[in-house]
């Protein structure tokens, strides 16, 4: 097994190996909470799907057309099984989960912050083709699960090659898939 400081040292060097890559998509490794278990992607499956807050737009093209593609494309990139990342809840529905994300092309919002400062979730300015940073977190209540950010520079709109990359990996960084390797121990659960 290998030690927390062992991952956090080997996650720095390839995160500093990556940014010298231009247009590569950098992630910060996942600040997962206690309150994360595998079983919450089921749960929210079962629900229907994930609220998500998609704010900023670095790019010239639409709100909607950005924020859509980022909800479409989590929607792709996690573990287990699908569901939709809805842009409103529908009538009746129930879950604490919510997710939020925040594009900007200037700095990284405190993504720890995310889910209890509305304030955070401002709009950015256009990339024009430079430098795209976001945060995200996986909310319950005004608490987060799993939160993360990245950046990728050279991207020039919400359908380019980098910038999806760069939303596959913070969605994947927030739904991790644990195993027999992890080190963390599994959340308990109480059957009445």
């Amino acid at each position: 097994m290998r030690t927390f400081a062992t991952r956090l040292g080997l996650a720095v060097f390839a995160l500093g190996a990556l940014s010298a890559c231009a247009g590569t998509a950098t992630v910060q490794p996942a600040n997962i909470t206690s309150d994360y278990y595998t079983g919450i992607v089921q749960y929210i499956a079962s629900r229907g799907g994930l609220p998500t807050e998609v704010s900023g737009n670095p790019f010239a093209s639409s709100d909607g057309q950005v924020h859509a593609t980022v909800r479409d494309t989590m929607a792709k990139s996690h573990f287990g099984l699908h569901f939709p990342f809805l842009a409103e809840k529908p009538q009746g529905f129930s879950s604490p989960y919510r997710m939020v994300v925040v594009l900007d092309s200037t700095a990284i919002p405190a993504y720890h912050k995310l889910c209890a400062d509305a304030g955070l979730r401002g709009g950015a300015t256009k990339a024009d083709g430079g430098e795209v940073r976001v945060a995200a977190a996986l909310c319950t209540g005004d608490s987060m699960v799993s939160g993360t950010a990245g950046r990728v520079s050279g991207v020039r709109g919400p359908d380019d090659p980098g910038f999806i990359t760069l939303i596959a990996q913070v969605t994947h960084e927030l739904f991790p898939r644990t195993d027999e390797h992890d080190d963390r121990e599994p959340k308990e659960i109480i059957v009445p």
